[in-house]
């Protein structure tokens, strides 16, 4: 121990004798201090030299390194006199509280704490009776810990620093993903109190992650991976915009596409790529998909699996686009291919002929409509295959065929053997019209109401012996309707005035009477205002009533021998005919038979002439010259089926005509 003070003496002595070179200049003269009531300034020593000491307010300080645990006051003060003196522990402020120093005794070694240390300076005279005191404060220098925070870093240890020096700066800390940007606090300024500074760091911006990409297999079982190395900023928030991929699409789901960057480099990202199903069609064109799937979901990259195809009247020529069915990469649609087949075809008429040259050959592509096949009478129905089924065309039908004409009946024939209509297609084409007297094993006797109305393209019709009766409008509103021909042997009706046979028939020109026709009926040709030629057949015994009524066109009549009777008003109305010979064989001319035929200019009467009924030569205003055979032996009564009345002189064919047409126009004309 005493060796340790004595070294730490020898330590002091010399820091003090530094000291005191170095600063004596600034600390000058010490001041005295103030001298206890005891003392007297006369006889008290003063201090006078304290070169280690600063005098601060007649205060001694003195500042001493941390290192400095113990101080001696030996040799640092002198005095201007004698003076026993001796440094005391604390601040002494009366001087009854300190021990007087004494002779010999040496200042002893005190230890020091860190900061202000508070001693009293105790000066006495020699006699002891004299005591002055100077406080005293040795300030031994703190040391402060400056501490580092590594702020996520390496560890620094802790730096012991002496109040008032500058620590040493550490080596730098580091961190995994971040350069150190330096302390938070200045380190080159001297410290003053316990200190912690702070790491600051810059995030790299080259920090690696991983990027896993999964592509499914092509079986759909798994995924093949491979692996990309990134960089980004550390601890950065960072979210992949994954790249699209062909014929892959993104599991969302699945994939881990967002993360923080990790400082050592540990995030992985991961991206699932699920392979695209595709769609493939396998079209029959016409045939149908037959030993496999038509429509098939295939992953990318897989084959799809081929089916067969049949289709009638074809072979099968194999599918387009199979190469691409290999290896599926997008929607497909595969297509078959097929090659037509040539088949024979023939055809039966059945009683028809045929009307065209059909081909003999075919295959189902072969776009031809069959050629229908004529028949009088009848309407072509199609043709039919062995099989039953209707040929109209021979595209789409396949194998050898045989086409037969089937028929329907032109006509509509009652089991009374009356023809009640015709064919649809025979009304709308038929030009030229034969009824026949048979037709589907029944005879033919009559023709029934509008029967042949209607007809657009009728031109000609010949009327059979055998009709007995034709119903009313049989032929009407026929517009092309120019020549009948009129065989039915006794028929004594046909239509009515109110509807006769060929109203609306304004094309007919011509009627021909067969030479079998007894009579012409009743209203035959009422109102056919074309009419303008008739001609008698030698067996007609009558002209019906109202038969040629309204015939406006008709201008000349040539009536046959045989004609015994001209019905009520049969010519009535022909403003045309200007010309009439009565043959022998007439006998009787029928009320109004002649009414308003106003070209009628002469008429001649046959010798058989026994009766005019009245009004038969009503306003026949250009009748200027009638012949009455037997001309003394005529005369008119107002009474029918008198015996006698007005006798007529007739030999003049001028007054026969003026009697005829005004005077007795009204009358019943007999012959005696």
């Amino acid at each position: 121990m005493k060796m340790k003070r004595f070294a730490a003496a020898l330590l002091l002595l010399f820091s003090l004798l530094f000291l005191f070179a170095c600063g004596r200049e600034e600390q000058g003269e010490l001041t005295t201090p103030e001298t206890t009531p005891e003392t007297t300034p006369d006889a008290y020593p003063v201090l006078s030299e304290a070169p280690a000491f600063v005098n601060d307010g007649g205060v001694l300080s003195l500042t001493v390194p941390n290192a400095t645990e113990e101080f001696s006051f030996y040799g640092q003060f002198r005095f201007t006199s004698a003076a026993y003196w001796d440094v005391q522990p604390g601040r002494i402020e009366r001087v009854s509280e300190v021990e007087i120093p004494r002779v010999g005794e040496l200042p002893p070694f005190f230890s020091l704490s860190e900061g202000a240390n508070p001693f009293t300076l105790v000066v006495a005279t020699p006699e002891g009776e004299d005591v002055t005191l100077y406080p005293i404060v040795i300030y031994r220098k703190p040391l402060y810990t400056v501490s580092f925070d590594g702020n996520g870093g390496s560890e620094t240890a802790p730096i012991p620093v002496e109040e008032g020096a500058v620590p040493v700066r550490p080596a730098d800390p580091t961190r995994t993903g971040y350069t150190f940007a330096g302390w938070d606090q200045d380190l080159s300024r001297p410290v003053t109190s316990d200190l912690t500074a702070s790491a600051r760091w810059t995030p790299n911006d080259n920090t690696p992650y991983t990027v896993e990409t999964y592509l499914e297999n092509a079986a759909g079982t798994g995924y093949e991976k491979s692996t990309e190395r990134k960089t980004g900023t550390t601890d950065t928030a960072l979210t992949l915009t994954p790249a699209a991929r062909d014929h892959f699409t993104l599991d969302a789901d699945k994939s881990v596409t967002s993360g923080t960057v990790s400082a050592d480099g540990s995030l992985v990202l991961k991206l699932y790529y699920v392979r695209d199903v595709y769609t493939v069609s396998f079209v029959g064109n016409g045939g149908t998909v037959t030993g496999g799937n038509a429509t098939q979901r295939v992953r990318y990259g897989n084959p799809a699996a081929i089916p067969s195809a049949s289709r009638n009247g074809y072979s099968f020529a194999g599918w387009d686009h199979t190469a691409d069915c290999d290896a599926v990469a997008g929607d497909l649609t595969v297509t078959a291919q097929w090659t037509p087949l040539t088949y024979s075809v023939s055809y039966d008429p059945d009683g028809g002929t045929l009307g065209g040259t059909d081909p003999v050959t075919y295959t189902i592509e072969t776009d031809v409509a069959l050629t229908p096949p004529t028949r009088p009478l009848y309407e072509f129905a199609g043709w039919y295959s062995q099989n039953g089924d209707r040929v109209d065309n021979l595209s789409g039908h396949y194998g050898n065929l045989t086409l037969t004409a089937f028929w329907t009946p032109g006509f509509t024939v009652s089991e009374e053997g009356e023809i009640t209509g015709i064919a649809s297609s025979l009304r709308a084409g038929a030009t030229e019209l034969e009824i026949p007297a048979e037709f589907d094993g029944k005879e033919i006797v009559s023709i029934g109401e509008g029967a042949f109305a209607d007809c657009p393209l009728l031109s000609s019709v010949v009327i059979p012996e055998g009709i007995t009766s034709v119903g009313d409008g049989a032929f009407a509103n026929c517009p092309s309707l120019a020549s009948v021909v009129w065989n039915a042997v006794s028929c004594p009706v046909a239509g009515s005035d109110s509807s006769p046979v060929f109203s609306d028939c304004p094309a007919l020109q011509s009627i021909a009477f067969g030479e079998g026709v007894t009579a012409v009926p009743d209203s035959l040709c009422y109102g056919c205002t074309g009419l303008s030629s008739v001609i008698f057949g030698h067996g007609i015994e009558k002209v019906g009533d109202w038969a040629f009524f309204g015939c406006t066109s008709l201008a000349s009549v040539s009536l046959q021998s045989g004609v015994e009777t001209i019905g009520v008003r049969a010519f009535s109305g022909c403003t045309a005919l200007a010309l009439i010979a009565f043959p022998d064989s007439v006998s009787e001319i029928g009320s109004g038979a002649f009414e308003n035929c106003t070209a009628l200019a002469s008429v001649t009467f046959g010798k058989n002439l026994a009766f005019i009924d009245g009004n038969a030569f009503r306003n026949c205003t250009a009748l200027a010259s009638a012949f009455f055979y037997g001309e003394s032996e005529w005369f008119v009564t107002t009474v029918k089926d008198a015996a006698s009345g007005v006798d007529l002189t007739l030999e003049n064919t001028a007054t026969a005509a003026g009697y005829l047409k005004n005077v007795y126009c009204t009358y019943y004309w007999y012959k005696k």
